[in-house]
């Protein structure tokens, strides 16, 4: 499996993510209570948390041969230097529970292990537990709650060590 990262004004790149986001329509539903949006890569491309430039946001399409199975949108330095802030793993839905998810975590940690990270954060929608089972079999531990907009249910933050 491969990571390459998107290129924000790439239209190609933004709609491969676009059909990362249409094949994995339970996500969606789960923690937003409706289908993909038309614009959710667009969305996923353009957010950024406070304080943080375009140059430490790494959008990346996960490859398996030529067949795009999944995205990632990870943060340098969020929210501090030493913090890779995880915004999305996301495989769709025909990858899923196949062991994609932690290959793919993997590359994630490599990243972070190179830009010198101590720690790494996400968030997810309590909800969606499946995802919040997978988040702390391989470590992560929660340390707050907060109610986002836009979400079905209350976000779970959660860390990790590195």
């Amino acid at each position: 499996m491969q990571m390459r990262r998107r290129d924000r004004h790439a239209e190609g790149d933004e709609a491969a993510l676009q059909a990362v986001f249409d094949a994995a329509p339970t996500y969606s539903l789960l923690v937003e209570g409706q289908l993909p949006q038309p614009d959710a890569a667009r969305q996923a491309l353009d957010a950024l948390p406070p304080g943080v430039g375009y140059d430490d946001k790494f959008v990346q399409l996960l490859i398996d041969g030529s067949e795009v199975i999944g995205a990632v949108d990870l943060i340098r330095g969020y929210p501090d230097r030493h913090c890779a802030w995880l915004g999305l793993l996301l495989l769709v839905e025909n990858r899923q529970r196949q062991g994609w998810g932690a290959k793919a975590f993997e590359q994630v940690l490599h990243t972070a292990h190179r830009w010198q990270c101590t720690e790494m954060r996400l968030g997810v929608v309590a909800c969606n537990t499946v995802a919040l089972c997978f988040w702390q079999a391989l470590g992560f531990v929660e340390i707050e709650r907060r109610d986002v907009d836009g979400y079905t249910d209350e976000v779970i933050v959660m860390r990790r060590a590195l």
